[in-house]
């Protein structure tokens, strides 16, 4: 009887410590609102206890091993309903499991061991373990196999995504870099990349249109301190720069290097040969009209009730007065005082420009439903100004208008 005192707690103890292990693990998965594979450890030590205190001889261990892994199931069952999205269909099989458990112990506590069937009964819980460890071994074979394929699912969903939205943002920057060209004045700065005429080497330059004579364009080269500057430092760039080379362009050039395909434009250095041989050196990357105010083009919203959005810009450039906004889609009030100053970009700021930063409080708004309107600047030379503000889900698009 000592030898199967010793050997059901020992079955006791190790009971405990697999519990605590799976535990912290199923408690890690939840943290990462990752809650199947969570949901699978459980059904897994469910399973465990069932074959451990099928082996245990002691009514009263058993008994007592019982009611504390009810307790401590029935709270992690409790804690799982109110820590997930929905009453998940895996969590009731979790319960019928504990309730056959239940059944199985109770059983178990009502039978009387003889000893002519003890020899057969540890012939029983001895297939009883067996059975449960391949159980337990199938479970996580099928859990990893299903990782696997959602994980492969997963991926190609996101590649799908981002090869989609590559191509949105292709077709955004073609459509804005033409109507920029149509709408071409000697304000425009231009990101371009320099294809070397005698080799493969590619330079990355800074130009300004100084001159527009029919379909010729006149550029201005000058020299910029880094990549993806703010408007307002490009345009002191160039008024800094002493030295300023002059290149002339014709508008057709300048439209071949808009490429539609996208394949050309993320692979230049396998198409130069060809874009050379059309007399096509200089590749926009980018344009930008500089003069008064210059809005960030993405920004994110901020809700501040049920019908009331917060819209937050940043001004790039020159400080100006917000003189009116005018709806172009939709009905929103707007709470703001107008006229309304609107403060420049600084250069070298100790601040980060929070200054330059400026809110409009747009209510009587749908938030489900995009919405469009036209925000128009005047600035210190009393030059006219107009952005129009695309409202799209949960932020919104500037986009320069010209007369």
């Amino acid at each position: 009887m000592k030898e199967e005192k010793k050997n059901d707690i020992l079955k006791i103890v190790t009971l405990i410590n697999i519990t605590i292990i799976l535990s912290i693990k199923v408690l890690s998965f939840f943290k990462a609102r990752d809650d199947f594979p969570g949901l699978l450890i459980i059904l897994a030590n469910i399973c465990f206890i069932i074959g451990i205190t099928n082996a245990i001889k002691n009514r009263s261990y058993l008994k007592y091993s019982y009611l504390i892994s009810f307790l401590y199931f029935t709270g992690f069952l409790y804690y799982l309903i109110n820590h997930t999205p929905d009453f998940l269909f895996f969590e009731i099989i979790l319960i019928i499991t504990y309730l056959v458990y239940y059944l199985v112990i109770r059983n178990k506590l009502k039978e009387k061991i003889t000893t002519a069937t003890l020899e057969e009964k540890e012939n029983t819980d001895k297939l009883m373990i067996y059975f449960l460890i391949a159980l337990i071994s199938l479970i996580f074979a099928v859990y990893k196999v299903f990782l696997k394929i959602d994980n492969y699912y997963e991926n190609k969903r996101g590649m799908q995504e981002y090869e989609k939205n590559k191509i949105e943002n292709h077709l955004k920057w073609v459509e804005e870099m033409t109507y920029h060209l149509n709408n071409l004045s000697t304000h425009h700065y231009i990101t371009a990349t320099y294809l070397s005429k005698n080799s493969n080497s590619s330079f990355h330059n800074y130009l300004k249109v100084s001159e527009i004579k029919g379909s010729e364009v006149k550029l201005i080269k000058f020299r910029a301190p880094g990549y993806d500057l703010v408007p307002r430092l490009l345009e002191e760039s160039y008024i800094k720069d002493a030295k300023k080379d002059t290149i002339t362009l014709t508008i057709d050039k300048l439209k071949k290097t808009i490429f539609k395909d996208i394949q050309i434009r993320e692979n230049i250095y396998s198409y130069q040969d060809s874009i050379k041989k059309e007399g096509v050196f200089y590749l926009i990357e980018d344009m930008s009209y500089i003069n008064g105010p210059f809005l960030s083009k993405y920004e994110d919203l901020t809700y501040s009730n049920a019908d009331t959005l917060l819209f937050s810009f940043k001004n790039l450039n020159k400080k100006a007065v917000l003189k009116k906004i005018i709806n172009v889609s939709g009905d929103a009030k707007w709470s703001n005082e107008l006229p309304m100053p609107v403060n420049g970009f600084v250069l070298n700021s100790q601040d980060y420009n929070r200054n330059a930063k400026f809110e409009l409080e747009a209510t009587n708004v749908n938030l489900e439903k995009d919405f469009k309107f036209e925000l128009h600047f005047e600035d210190s030379e009393k030059n006219k100004h107009v952005f129009l503000i695309n409202k799209n889900y949960y932020s919104y698009e500037s986009k320069r208008i010209f007369d």
